[in-house]
């Protein structure tokens, strides 16, 4: 099973999967900001108060969006190059392979994060936010403590004023 390539496939295909979710995501998050999920939450729109968690503690959910396609691009790329290792096990060049296959897979990465398509709601809607959401939530969980951790080395190496003006 091991020179299957299987586990190779299954990561590739979940990585982008991540990569995709994580798009939509950051697509919700920049759209609604958290005044108008305040505002909804109290007009008892669905699924407004589960949205508004994830953007605690704040700026959290921009950065964990970043950190969390950054670590699926990365096993998604190294999944690909292992998968061509099996695939075309005897090249001249190995390294140029490795280098092609993860130029190519980032590359797809940033086509399918670009053709996700934005999310818009009129204000004054009343039409539900997306049912996706909830599928964000242990995704979100997940990724909530490496974010957090990351926050923390953040402050530690920029200023205060130098990260509001980031922000």
């Amino acid at each position: 099973m091991a020179d299957s390539g299987w586990p190779e496939g299954i990561t590739l295909i979940l990585s982008l999967l991540f990569t995709v979710l994580l798009a939509r995501l950051g697509n919700i998050g920049s759209t609604l900001s958290r005044a108008t999920l305040e505002r909804l939450r109290d007009e008892n729109v669905s699924r407004a108060r589960l949205l508004l968690s994830m953007y605690r503690p704040r700026y959290v959910l921009g950065q964990m969006v970043t950190f969390g396609q950054t670590v699926a691009i990365a096993a998604g790329t190294f999944a690909f190059v292992q998968l061509l290792h099996r695939l075309l096990p005897d090249l001249a060049w190995p390294h140029a392979r490795d280098l092609l296959a993860a130029i190519c897979f980032v590359f797809i990465s940033l086509i399918l994060n670009n053709t996700v398509p934005c999310y818009r709601r009129e204000e004054g809607s009343d039409r539900p936010l997306p049912r996706i959401i909830a599928l964000y939530y242990p995704l979100w969980l997940l990724l909530l403590p490496p974010t957090l951790l990351l926050q923390k080395v953040q402050n530690l190496f920029v200023s205060e004023t130098d990260s509001k003006a980031i922000k």
